[in-house]
């Protein structure tokens, strides 16, 4: 629980919390610890102890409420395969969650990488690419791209607690396969 609340990482936080659980821990704390973990997962992409995933999609089969950051991490298990798809309920899980949050315009570029399996996944972005840019949430984020013969400066939409900005591009489907190209900084995004 004191890891909660410093941030310190514990090595056998994993072998804590199962005991915690076992002798009682309060629901609300059980939920917390995840919560925690999602965050860090999700935000900082760090890698979780193998219960999180686990403690994330029993919350979902329970129908617990989920934040927004669990619902994230949930789908971002699934692209990055720490989920399978091909788990009981997963595929469900998954086109309810991203239904969620396309329907709220939130887009993440993870999304491109989930699993051929899932179904519609290349027809809802197959003419989409996106650019994602982490930082400190504080920071306004600029992308300068070419557009036509000129230039454009156009601010990123924050997407989750200001600690991720995302683009969308359509590209047509001749030129699916082409690389976007970015001049001014090497990143081609601006942080001020």
């Amino acid at each position: 629980m004191q890891m909660l609340y410093t941030a310190e990482f514990v090595e056998q936080v994993q072998s804590i919390y199962e005991s915690f659980v076992s002798h009682g821990a309060p629901h609300l704390l059980q939920k917390a610890y995840v919560n925690y973990f999602a965050h860090f997962y999700f935000v900082h992409q760090g890698i979780v102890p193998e219960n999180v995933i686990r403690g994330l999609k029993k919350n979902y089969e329970e129908q617990e409420e989920l934040s927004q950051v669990m619902k994230l991490a949930l789908l971002y298990a699934v692209a990055k395969r720490d989920l399978s798809i091909e788990e009981k309920g997963v595929m469900e899980m998954t086109e309810q969650l991203l239904q969620e949050q396309l329907a709220q315009n939130l887009y993440f570029a993870f999304y491109q990488q989930m699993p051929e399996e899932y179904p519609n996944i290349d027809f809802i972005f197959y003419d989409r690419k996106f650019l994602e840019y982490r930082t400190n949430p504080s920071k306004r984020v600029v992308v300068h791209y070419q557009k036509g013969e000129s230039y454009v400066d156009e601010d990123m939409n924050e997407m989750y607690e200001g600690a991720f900005s995302v683009k969308e591009f359509i590209v047509f489907f001749w030129r699916r396969n082409s690389v976007l190209y970015f001049r001014g900084s090497t990143t081609g995004v601006r942080c001020d």
